[in-house]
């Protein structure tokens, strides 16, 4: 993705309008009059971190994001820890940080061992949902992940979500009481053939 000022903004609305009913960024953004510029910042906060240890794919003039981090890639910064800083601070706040960490880690731990493509978030603005832009580019995501010999997983508390990626390869190997939500967790099992 190009340092482009107006494609990043356009990929940040795109995603926050996309989660914004989602109760695992609600878990992080709180909800009320300033989930929504939270819910911004963390997206911008993703799209970062990213940039710089994974990708970020967009399809169908910008419809559909993804946000893939490659866990083995992150590593240590002083700009990292700035970034990290202003997420606390602009975002999850002092009084959720435990709680946030607590999950994270459990997370982390729960995922399949190895060279994994995680795909942190998907998404579609609502107007644009259920024309195939998410489906389209979550299959480019399967070729992608295929030809860098890594496998796709991810975590989603929406149950409504869980026949789509079924319908795409992907397996439930865990699910997770999350703050009062179930929290789903799916990988790839049927690897798109690389040509």
């Amino acid at each position: 993705m190009k340092n482009d000022p107006q494609l990043r903004r356009c990929l940040i609305q795109v995603l926050t309008h996309a989660f914004e009913n989602n109760n695992s960024v609600a878990m992080v953004t709180g909800r009320g009059t300033m989930a929504k510029r939270r819910r911004t910042r963390l997206m911008h906060y993703a799209l970062w971190r990213c940039r710089h240890f994974g990708k970020v794919l967009s399809g169908d003039q910008h419809k559909a994001v993804a946000l893939v981090l490659f866990p083995d890639h992150v590593h240590f910064s002083f700009f990292g820890l700035f970034r990290d800083l202003w997420l606390i601070i602009g975002v999850i706040g002092i009084f959720k940080l435990c709680k946030v960490l607590h999950k994270e880690n459990l997370l982390a731990r729960l995922r399949p061992a190895g060279k994994l493509y995680y795909l942190w978030f998907i998404g579609v603005s609502p107007p644009d949902q259920r024309m195939g832009y998410g489906s389209k580019l979550l299959q480019e995501l399967c070729v992608d992940a295929a030809a860098l010999g890594r496998v796709i997983c991810l975590e989603t508390s929406v149950t409504e979500n869980l026949p789509w990626y079924r319908a795409h390869g992907f397996e439930l190997y865990h699910t997770l009481n999350a703050g009062g939500h179930p929290l789903y967790f799916l990988r790839q099992v049927e690897p798109f053939a690389v040509a």
